[in-house]
């Protein structure tokens, strides 16, 4: 979540008590048009969740891989 904020994307917590947040492009902040979601994260994400979220965020997001590593601090 941190990483979706430093870069200016939309963070869309789920409604009715869901724990599923949304990372969207702010370009379509429409919830209803899948155009703008780059990935959905979820509790308790395991690695190989984090993997395929990492990906996303450089496939959908738009992103280089080293500015993923650095905005979140680890590069």
């Amino acid at each position: 979540m941190k990483l979706a904020e430093r870069k200016g994307f939309l963070v869309v917590y789920g409604n009715s008590g869901s724990h599923y947040i949304n990372i969207r492009d702010s370009k379509f902040p429409n919830p209803q048009d899948v155009n703008g979601l780059i990935t959905t994260l979820t509790p308790n994400c395991f690695k190989q969740a984090n993997i395929q979220i990492f990906k996303r965020f450089i496939i959908k997001g738009g992103m280089l891989e080293d500015d993923v590593w650095r905005n979140l601090g680890l590069l």
